[in-house]
């Protein structure tokens, strides 16, 4: 599932908005009231969907969607007039004052947007990660749960794709 970042000056539209997509299913991974907020939030987690107004306290749409690059998918919520100066066209733009439908349907769009870029693992990869994951229940007693987190967290410390993690694993027990 995609992660949210919701970012405007004014803390209570960030608010208000993080509200409705949390109570409809939407993971918000944070609420930011300006740009280096953002750009530090997507440092962690290096993909995800911004939604945000036209100009934050530091930064302009333009200029964070620039920054955050092609990982990043985003929503630009403002005024017609302010969004017409925004000519990105990876840019998403929906006109205030704005429909809770509307903002649900586009966050549907961009999640699925989202989830076709990110890579996936092929059969061989997911194999491998599933020994893996076996590996620890049976030698570690843990469930298939957290064997998942155990090898997901290691991976995101290190660097490193689960399928490589998983690998190490499984040439560490070898020895």
């Amino acid at each position: 599932m995609a992660k949210f970042t919701v970012a405007f000056a004014d803390k209570t539209q960030a608010e208000r908005i993080s509200m409705i997509l949390r109570e409809n299913g939407y993971d918000v991974f944070r609420v930011c009231t300006n740009g280096s907020e953002v750009i530090r939030a997507f440092s962690t987690c290096e993909d995800g969907i911004v939604i945000c107004g036209t100009r934050l306290t530091d930064y302009t749409a333009g200029q964070l969607a620039e920054t955050l690059g092609d990982n990043v998918e985003m929503l630009v919520l403002g005024r017609p007039e302010q969004l017409s100066m925004i000519d990105n066209r990876n840019i998403f733009k929906l006109s205030l004052p704005l429909r809770k439908e509307a903002l649900l349907s586009t966050a549907d769009i961009l999640s699925q947007l989202h989830y076709q870029k990110l890579p996936h693992r092929t059969q061989t990869q997911d194999e491998t990660v599933t020994r893996a994951k076996q590996l620890l229940m049976q030698k570690h007693g843990m469930s298939e749960k957290q064997a998942h987190q155990f090898i997901q967290k290691t991976s995101m410390r290190n660097g490193m794709k689960m399928e490589q993690t998983a690998r190490h694993i499984l040439e560490k027990e070898k020895q």
